[in-house]
């Protein structure tokens, strides 16, 4: 589903062992990123049902939708750390979009579409105190925003129904403006 090139991290030393650690930075470059619909499913599918599993307040997280309770007091540190980062760097994305019909014979489409994205960046993930975010929240934030910036790009050229498809399934999911996160995408 996704490959990594190289990444690179700042972080402030300072907040090791504290309840919320403090990364100034992330770097992520050269992020190969595979998409595949066919007759057997989407890959992408089970990647977004697997987020919306773990997303706070999710069907299975027990929250129905509504976000969760404080944990009382002294249970905080159980919860785990919270992070913030104040910038993530995406740069040079290259998706493959690999795409079958399934409908057999001549109707079949197959298609392998090539969607280059120069530059995706998130600031201020887990600056809301509102919506604190651990490590596993960040990294879902961070493959929603890759999964809409390749809409973004290339949500014209797509098979209709596979962008209906991943629009649906990123809507399903609290989007990245609900943990407080900025983006932009070239």
């Amino acid at each position: 589903f996704m490959g990594l090139g190289t990444a690179r991290a700042v972080l402030n030393t300072d907040t090791v062992g504290q309840d919320i650690v403090r990364i100034s930075s992330i770097t992520l470059s050269d992020l190969d990123l595979l998409l595949v619909k066919n007759s057997g499913g989407a890959n992408y599918r089970r990647i977004l049902e697997s987020l919306k599993r773990f997303e706070r307040g999710g069907e299975d997280a027990g929250g129905g939708g509504a976000p969760p309770a404080e944990p009382p007091s002294g249970e905080a540190e159980a919860a785990g750390q919270r992070v913030v980062i104040d910038e993530v760097v995406v740069s040079n994305v290259d998706v493959t979009v690999r795409y079958d019909s399934g409908l057999g014979g001549g109707a079949a489409k197959l298609m392998t579409l090539e969607v280059p994205i120069d530059e995706i960046r998130l600031e201020g993930i887990g600056e809301d105190p509102e919506n604190p975010v651990d490590i596993a929240d960040a990294i879902s934030v961070l493959v929603k925003a890759v999964l809409g910036a390749v809409l973004e790009k290339a949500g014209g050229v797509l098979p209709p129904d596979l962008t209906k498809d991943l629009k649906y399934g990123l809507a399903e999911l609290a989007g990245v403006g609900l943990v407080g996160v900025d983006m932009a995408a070239e």
